[in-house]
């Protein structure tokens, strides 16, 4: 009794020890694992920065592909795909940028992020989803002007007369919280819009 006793107390413990080193040698491969996707997540953020300052001076067109490299790195990354998604409307590469745009909506979504999305429907003549968006960002956040101006563009350029001069005067007559000088140029801008439009709405017959 006492041998086979000490035989399986023996036994007890080479397991455990065996145990002990497989759970060590396991920290060990996961704890390198994170290192090794922490520090390419820190590269690619790094490159990222790059882009974004070579773009502000030299523009998008030369680093368009290093962008659609690092969107594999970074495609959970929200911040990074704003950018690369308003990069993408601006460029006017509007049917690549709708869906990125539309990924960062499920992570935040503000006034500016539907802008350029309604921007990008715009572009694609999905005069429908862009007159829907703008309208969303201007309901989310009543006091700004932007997200009607865009409205009244639209309807402006799709020939839609009456809305347009409705809507400009929305923003004519709209008080400024705090006034600046890209307000005062809007509502400028919608004045002139409205002469414009009456004028050729009343020499048509």
């Amino acid at each position: 009794m006492l041998i086979v006793g000490n035989d399986l107390k023996t036994l007890i413990i080479s397991v455990s020890a065996k145990v002990h080193k497989a759970l060590i040698v396991c920290l060990l491969f996961i704890s390198g694992l994170l290192c090794y996707y922490s520090a390419k997540s820190i590269s690619s953020i790094f490159r990222w920065e790059k882009l974004v300052s070579h773009t502000s001076i030299h523009g998008f067109e030369d680093v368009r592909e290093q962008y659609t490299r690092l969107y594999t790195q970074l495609e959970n990354n929200p911040y990074f795909m704003f950018n690369y998604g308003i990069e993408l409307v601006l460029a006017k590469e509007y049917e690549q940028s709708i869906p990125i745009l539309h990924r960062v909506c499920r992570y935040f979504i503000d006034t500016d992020i539907l802008c350029y999305l309604g921007d990008a429907y715009k572009g694609m003549s999905q005069y429908e989803n862009a007159e829907t968006t703008y309208r969303l960002a201007s309901n989310m956040v009543p006091i700004k002007f932007y997200p009607l101006y865009c409205l009244a563009n639209l309807y402006n350029e799709t020939g839609n007369v009456d809305n347009a001069i409705n809507v400009a005067n929305i923003i004519i007559n709209k008080k400024e919280k705090v006034r600046s000088y890209t307000t005062y140029k809007i509502k400028t801008e919608m004045k002139q819009m409205v002469d414009s439009l009456s004028f050729i709405s009343n020499k048509s017959p």
